[in-house]
């Protein structure tokens, strides 16, 4: 991306089909750029997805978490892109204790306070953290026990609900499928 010459300077989108159980009833995954993409016009693509989208799953590395970047964009897509529900994926968890893990979502939901009282929106701050989730999940851990190797993620400390993976998998069903999901009520 840091040459000129490179061909992913001219892809604008790739589009992949798949028969997902949770693609149905036109349902779209986008994944969208980075927010530090070094290319901006393809930060631009992430910025233009957030007017569409009813769920954005944000992840955010919990070595890094919480950036003044990923606060405002998440400040910004819950209220003024109307984005129904965020999802805040924090990643690697397995890099971290469980008490540094409590200590970023702390910190998360702290910078976002402390943001929207700079901007003298603090009167939405319950609005909008009711809007948001988090779910820590150890996607290497997870991979191991999908592809069969879930003594070695055990022997991490692992088991595969540990992982998060199946807390994703209930989330996405139960705000995308269920009666009371946003969705619904979007098509209502």
């Amino acid at each position: 991306a840091k040459t000129s010459r490179k061909k992913c300077n001219l892809v604008k989108s790739v589009d992949l089909y798949s028969d997902l159980e949770f693609l149905k009833d036109g349902v779209e995954i986008v994944d969208t750029p980075g927010l530090d993409d070094p290319i901006i016009q393809r930060e631009e693509i992430t910025l233009q997805y957030t007017l569409d989208c009813d769920l954005m799953i944000h992840l955010m590395n919990v070595n890094q978490s919480a950036t003044k970047k990923d606060v405002d964009f998440i400040i910004d897509s819950i209220v003024y892109q109307n984005v129904a529900r965020l999802l805040i994926v924090i990643t690697r968890i397995d890099t971290v204790s469980e008490a540094e893990l409590e200590e970023v979502v702390a910190y998360t939901k702290r910078s976002i306070k402390e943001r929207l009282e700079a901007q003298n929106k603090s009167a939405k701050l319950q609005l909008i953290l009711d809007k948001i989730d988090f779910i820590p999940i150890s996607a290497k851990m997870a991979l191991y026990h999908k592809q069969g190797k879930a003594d070695i993620a055990i022997q991490h400390g692992y088991n595969l609900e540990k992982t998060g993976l199946g807390k994703i998998e209930a989330y996405l069903t139960k705000v995308l499928f269920s009666q009371e999901s946003a969705k619904a009520s979007l098509v209502i």
